[in-house]
């Protein structure tokens, strides 16, 4: 019961955003098997999940921001939820509310944290940007849909 209402709801949500079947059914993988490996902390598939340019820019600037970003995390990310979306063409920017739980005392966090997935052949595959990254001009040729 407990996981199967925040499904239902990603369900209901994804509906909203103007994706066939097909980009659904992608999107959905993809995020399943994004927070699976943050949650994880399997650095190589959360390299590969990752925007190129994102990482190219980070590599760039050094290893150490790369190592940052790729740090593991201080809790268990569940429950992506459908915010904003932009589709301009092929290119698809999708708004995830993605909620927390802390991986000491599994309390869950009042606020959830934004993750912004990425489709730029149709909504085929698909890559994610940390908010942070995202809402910021770290990444100059990175082009941005979703104003916040």
């Amino acid at each position: 019961m407990r996981i199967g209402l925040p499904l239902l709801l990603f369900f209901f949500s994804i509906t909203s955003c103007s994706l066939n079947a097909e980009q659904e059914r992608n999107l959905n993988k993809s995020i399943i098997k994004y927070l699976f490996s943050v949650n994880r902390e399997l650095k190589l598939s959360i390299s590969a999940a990752t925007h190129p340019l994102i990482l190219r820019e980070l590599k760039e600037e050094s290893d150490e921001k790369l190592k940052a970003y790729l740090k593991p995390k201080h809790h268990i990310w569940t429950d992506a939820i459908i915010g904003k979306s932009k589709i301009k063409g092929q290119i698809f920017h999708i708004e995830l509310k993605v909620a927390l739980i802390s991986k000491e005392s599994y309390e869950k966090a009042p606020k959830r944290i934004r993750l912004y997935a990425i489709s730029e052949d149709n909504g085929k595959n698909w890559y994610f940007v940390d908010y942070k990254i995202y809402e910021s001009n770290h990444c100059k040729k990175f082009n941005r849909l979703l104003k916040w």
